[in-house]
């Protein structure tokens, strides 16, 4: 998938590169992908084409897929980290268009790369990283609001 996504890097759209990144992680999952695969230098450059593109990205399906895959992948680099913040912060407005299986993964997977500590306290001062702080903020207001939805459809 890498290698495809690779040959076609010019031509990726952000759309298809969420799907190259999901897929890595769901076939990782799957099948025990070496690590290696997620630390090559070509499965960066999606990342970072992604985070180029993060704008064109409209659907719910595609930020919960994103935000899944980087949870699955246990990603925290920096890259990851601004495609974490780009979905925080382009979430709250689509939160009702989501599915319950798309506001399912997304949560999941912010929360896996999310830096919380007990208490749902920020973790920031410990992980050092920039933009954590705000990363954390958005995680809380897209929790937040989730909670807030789901309570309304029951």
């Amino acid at each position: 998938v890498v290698a495809l996504a690779m040959e076609r890097l010019s031509e990726l759209d952000a759309a298809s590169a969420v799907l190259a990144v999901y897929t890595v992680a769901k076939l990782g999952s799957a099948a025990g992908l070496p690590a290696s695969i997620v630390a090559s230098p070509g499965f960066s450059e999606i990342l970072e084409r992604l985070r180029l593109q993060m704008g064109q990205l409209r659907r719910p399906r595609q930020f919960a897929r994103l935000a899944w895959a980087i949870g699955k992948l246990d990603q925290r680099t920096e890259v990851a980290m601004a495609l974490v913040s780009g979905v925080v912060a382009s979430v709250p407005p689509l939160l009702p268009q989501f599915s319950s299986q798309e506001l399912s993964n997304t949560l999941w997977g912010l929360a896996r790369v999310v830096p919380v500590g007990a208490g749902g306290s920020s973790r920031c001062a410990e992980e050092r990283s920039a933009g954590c702080a705000v990363v954390h903020t958005g995680f809380n207001e897209v929790r937040t609001l989730a909670s807030a939805i789901v309570a309304e459809s029951s």
